[in-house]
């Protein structure tokens, strides 16, 4: 009787191991893989003489389902991994340049070599690649304010993705202009890495101002409250300034609120009939030569075909403050609007000189130091 119940058991434990080896060899077929060498290392078939038990048999037949269910969790987890890793879409960046021929000395429009970019969407891809564009733009300034010019200057890009379609010109997301601020704040808010070998030695004069004088230094300034800040904000700005963005023009001024004075800020306005495309601007001061590179251009058009650039920044760079410096001391200065193709020259009037200095006067009699 022993001996009978053993045979059944071990029949019964055969046909289950049939029934598993079927569904392995499906299971292996449909996610595209063989294993046959999977299931004969995993189940040992014993014969009648070793079926000693029913609970035997019973207990070797749960380790054996137990291994072919572990041996599918693996797989689907392999299929899940190369489903993720498919899903990174691929984008090319392309830098184009305002390339100088080092004989000729004229410029041209070049596309650089395309970089490849991986991001999971559109946006990512764009917040990568405007930040490559913002390196390259630090890069070439400091290199140009360091007297070590490479010819190139970035111009533009353009993000391609996969079906070859540019879209650094679309609308990707909502607060894509913020995005683009923060990103290029953080990018030029960087030292220039690049040693200055030829720098000019500023000639720094102390203004110590008495606090007595403010009130007199006041009288050349209009003082504007901003009534949408919470902390007090005030611009102080030079009677002399243009009142409208549409004036030719250079001046400084600056903001100080209930807590800490700003950054003074050089603004520069250039009012013609024909686009420039200002990429900077080269001063002569009393002989020597200062280069600004601003970080960013505005334009505008109207009044009849006028066009209107300017530029409005913080000083905060050492080769700036040298600019500032030689500036408000200086005896005659002029400026180069260098554009895309062509060129400006603007004399710097006694009196903008004369404004200059009182500004820097008052931003240290405020409490700045400059």
């Amino acid at each position: 009787m022993k001996k009978y119940v053993d045979t059944y058991a071990y029949r019964i434990y055969a046909a289950h191991i049939v029934v598993w080896r079927r569904q392995l060899y499906f299971c292996s077929s449909f996610m595209g893989f063989r294993i046959p060498q999977l299931i004969k290392s995993t189940v040992m078939v014993p014969t009648p003489f070793q079926c000693l038990k029913v609970e035997t048999l019973r207990n070797r037949f749960r380790v054996y389902k137990y291994n072919v269910m572990m041996n599918r969790n693996i797989l689907f987890i392999l299929l899940l991994c190369l489903c993720f890793c498919s899903c990174q879409k691929k984008y090319r960046y392309v830098e184009i340049v305002n390339e100088r021929d080092i004989l000729s000395g004229e410029t041209s429009r070049k596309e650089k070599e395309p970089e490849l970019i991986e991001a999971s969407d559109d946006s990512v891809a764009y917040c990568a690649a405007y930040q490559k564009f913002c390196i390259a733009q630090k890069v070439a300034r400091d290199m140009k304010k360091s007297g070590m010019d490479l010819g190139e200057e970035p111009l533009e890009f353009k993000l391609l993705d996969e079906q070859n379609v540019n879209i650094a010109n679309k609308n990707i997301f909502v607060s894509k202009d913020k995005i683009e601020e923060e990103i290029s704040e953080r990018i030029f808010s960087l030292e220039n890495s690049v040693k200055n070998t030829g720098s000019i030695k500023k000639t720094q004069k102390s203004f110590s101002v008495d606090k007595s004088k403010v009130d007199e230094l006041l009288k050349d300034f209009v003082r504007n409250r901003d009534e949408f800040d919470g902390s007090g904000l005030v611009w102080y700005t030079p009677k002399h300034a243009p009142k409208h963005v549409d004036r030719n023009g250079i001046y400084l001024y600056f903001g100080k609120d209930d807590n800490s004075i700003k950054p003074l800020r050089l603004r520069v306005q250039y009012y013609a009939d024909e686009w420039l495309f200002i990429s900077n601007v080269i001063f002569n001061i009393d002989g020597k030569v200062f280069r600004f590179i601003p970080t960013k251009v505005e334009r505008d058009s109207g009044n009849g075909g006028m066009i209107w650039e300017w530029i409005d920044e913080p000083i905060q760079d050492e080769s700036d403050k040298e600019l500032i410096y030689a500036l408000v001391n200086a005896k005659s200065a002029k400026m180069k609007f260098n554009g895309s193709q062509y060129y400006k020259i603007k004399a710097i009037s006694n009196a903008q000189l004369t404004s200059m200095r009182k500004t820097l006067e008052l931003f240290n009699a405020l409490g700045g130091n400059f």
